[in-house]
């Protein structure tokens, strides 16, 4: 029984001396199976600790399915007389584990300690996907998406994945592919609201030439000079409404993250030497805003 196991060691003895003594176990193991070493690296250092940047390294409960059938026999060879370096317990309510079976030998075992220390930055940081990992499988279903991760972390996490995921359990590779698909489906949804953006923009300005020439067409159809005076003024209300219209849509794609296409429409509602526009303190304050972004 492992936590009997526990206890009695416990009893036998204390800190250095239990180092010693699992130190000494271990070393015994591997001068019996010298070709196990790689093996036995990778065990104890990659699935049976956790390391965290402020402390000592803390023993890792590994559940089974975290093992290849390979593994898990030398998980049970080591958990077996005389070697007892490793606990595996099966409880009533979870899955069969395995964990060391104290955490003195890591402070013990020198060649432990070495292993551990040529891969410190990686396990920290693996300690760390874990339990972001866990606190994303404990948020509650409708939140999850929220939980996974963002930003520097998700940058870190596929550089990592990339040079290291046969050293990742299968439920870590999974947080972080199911991280990197949200992110990817999120930029493609920020790629079309930009293509959205511009093709509006395209179309508004292609508009512009031909309402101006459709004002101006009335404007000089207007023989009397009455007839001309009522031209102007719905020239001129067109094109107040105009440039209103364009001072609006630059504000709205300045909300919506897309300052260029704001700029360009905030310049078209201003006036230009072909058509005497009237200069509105809006198209202003929308150009100064979207050059203010840039």
């Amino acid at each position: 029984d492992g936590e009997a196991w526990r206890r009695s060691i416990a009893l036998a003895s204390t800190g250095d001396e239990l180092g010693g003594i699992l130190a000494e176990r271990a070393n015994a193991f591997l001068a019996r199976h010298p070709t196990e070493e790689d093996r036995l690296r990778r065990l104890f250092t990659f699935k049976l600790a956790t390391v965290r940047e402020d402390g000592e390294p803390t023993r890792r409960r590994a559940l089974r399915s975290e093992f290849s059938a390979d593994e898990w026999g030398l998980v049970t060879e080591l958990a077996d007389h005389p070697n007892r370096l490793l606990i595996t317990a099966s409880p009533e309510s979870g899955q069969t584990y395995a964990e060391v079976a104290h955490e003195a030998i890591f402070r013990g075992w020198h060649r432990l300690r070495e292993w551990m220390n040529g891969e410190r930055e990686f396990l920290i940081w693996k300690s760390g996907l874990e339990s972001n990992r866990r606190q994303w499988q404990a948020t509650p279903e409708q939140s999850r998406h929220d939980a996974l991760l963002m930003g520097l972390a998700l940058a870190n996490a596929q550089n990592w994945y990339l040079k290291r995921a046969d050293d990742l359990t299968a439920g870590d590779r999974e947080f972080i592919d199911l991280s990197l698909k949200r992110e990817s489906v999120e930029r493609e949804q920020r790629q079309r609201e930009r293509t959205r953006h511009r093709a509006l923009v395209a179309i508004v300005l292609a508009l512009i030439p031909l309402a101006v020439l459709a004002v101006i067409s009335v404007y000089q159809s207007r023989e009397a000079i009455f007839q001309q005076s009522i031209a102007v003024q719905q020239r001129d209300t067109a094109l107040v409404s105009q440039s209103r219209l364009l001072a609006s849509l630059s504000r709205q794609f300045l909300q919506d993250g897309d300052p260029s296409g704001s700029a360009l429409l905030a310049l078209a509602a201003l006036p230009d030497r072909n058509v005497e526009k009237p200069l509105l303190t809006d198209a202003v304050e929308a150009l100064r805003l979207a050059l203010s972004i840039q």
